[in-house]
């Protein structure tokens, strides 16, 4: 186990605090008394683990680190700790007026990252080897998503949140059309000689 590991499961174990925090807030403030605490600790929570992922990076760069287990955990805790955010985010209210991300934006992000798996499972099955190249359009939709998620809680901006939710799902519509391209470009790509 390297250090840049040791970050990465970090992250992970903060997922689950982040989410108590953040439910227990959206919870008081459903009651009509939120408890600023709460928003505040889940805050911490979220840009400590948001942090710890270009920590890691950096370590495993760095001090040549990098493991085929980080390979694997960094991505993991990467997503679990954006799709808990969108869901907690649009299951319970930050504030009046609907302050929430929409039902819908969370199963957009949810159906985009399970039918790019689905893509992987598919060519790996058919073509033996899957090369997934990251787009520009994938780094925005990431990059909106978080801008999203501080939208609600940071609750800076007195514009609802529907405005930033709607620019990431242009940016979700974007990058899953060219993974889909991408998908068939590799599924239409000879198939590689057993050896």
């Amino acid at each position: 186990m390297t250090l840049a590991n040791y970050i990465t499961i970090f992250r992970i174990f903060l997922i689950p605090v982040f989410a108590i925090l953040a439910w227990a807030y959206g919870q008081s403030v459903l009651a009509g008394s939120p408890t600023e605490l709460y928003r505040y600790a889940a805050l911490v929570v979220f840009t400590v683990a948001a942090a710890s992922d270009a920590l890691d990076g950096y370590v495993a760069r760095k001090y040549d680190q990098s493991s085929r287990l980080g390979a694997y955990l960094d991505p993991i805790a990467d997503k679990f700790l954006l799709f808990s955010a969108i869901i907690i985010l649009s299951w319970v209210p930050w504030g009046g007026n609907d302050w929430q991300i929409p039902v819908w934006f969370a199963w957009m992000v949810i159906i985009r990252d399970l039918s790019i798996g689905t893509a992987v499972a598919i060519i790996y099955l058919l073509n033996h080897r899957v090369i997934m190249r990251i787009n520009i359009s994938s780094k925005l939709n990431t990059i909106a998503n978080f801008v999203t998620i501080g939208w609600v809680m940071l609750k800076i901006v007195p514009i609802s949140p529907i405005y930033p939710t709607m620019v990431s799902a242009l940016f979700i519509l974007l990058s899953s059309y060219q993974y889909t391209m991408e998908t068939i470009r590799q599924l239409c790509e000879e198939k590689p000689e057993a050896g």
